[in-house]
């Protein structure tokens, strides 16, 4: 996604549009990518119940799948990959980049009446 732009995966429609509006809202860029159950079985194993690594192709996708496998079912989630905009290589230093959105979506919920105290 390069240097400025994190994946954003999600099995829900509406967190993942929640995500992306605080996202927006602190210019921090994401851009959603399908959890392709197409890739799926690159997760298979021999010898394990669920391999890890999938290989380069479809990688951020594939870590996203295996994420959905120790979810449990009817749970809403979601997965920044930050991994590109996660470091200022001209700097030498990390960005926090997800962070401000992040704490942008939790305000959100709180103010909208999706919990959090007084």
């Amino acid at each position: 996604m390069g240097h400025d732009t994190a994946a954003l995966f999600s099995n829900s429609d509406d967190l993942a549009a929640d995500l992306d509006a605080a996202g927006r809202g602190t210019g921090e860029k994401l851009w959603r990518l399908p959890l392709n159950q197409g890739l799926r079985s690159k997760l298979d194993s021999p010898v394990a119940d669920l391999k890890n690594y999938a290989g380069r192709l479809g990688g951020a996708i594939t870590a996203a799948l295996f994420l959905n496998e120790f979810v449990a079912e009817g749970t809403d989630w979601a997965h920044l990959d930050i991994a590109g905009p996660a470091w200022d290589e001209a700097a030498g230093l990390p960005t926090g980049f997800g962070a401000a959105a992040l704490a942008e979506w939790l305000l959100a919920r709180r103010w909208a009446g999706g919990g959090g105290g007084e």
